[in-house]
């Protein structure tokens, strides 16, 4: 057998021993316990951009269920104008 084609046979049991070793499952790990978070309590108020207020509406909803249940968010959609406005910004040219 010429020196080749044992190299070729060697590469392939090379590769597929290699593939083979990464379709083993890994062992089970469990991970540690997060710390527990402050409990808060109050309100926050979001107002802004429409385009995020679905995000931003889903993102309230699951941390007032599932983080902080005492914490309410009100999430509005004024729209940028009207934020812009509320801050007495007179457009981009008054943030230069």
């Amino acid at each position: 057998m010429s020196k080749i084609k044992l190299l070729g046979i060697l590469l392939v049991f090379t590769i597929v021993g290699g593939m083979l070793a990464g379709c083993t499952s890994a062992p089970n790990t469990t991970e540690p316990d997060e710390p527990a978070a402050t409990k808060l309590e109050g309100k926050v108020i979001v107002d802004g951009s429409g385009t995020v207020y679905p995000l931003m509406a889903n993102i309230a909803e699951e941390y007032m269920m599932n983080v902080q249940p005492d914490v309410s968010v009100q999430v509005g959609r004024a729209g940028s104008s009207a934020c812009t406005a509320r801050c007495k910004c007179t457009g981009w040219k008054s943030w230069i």
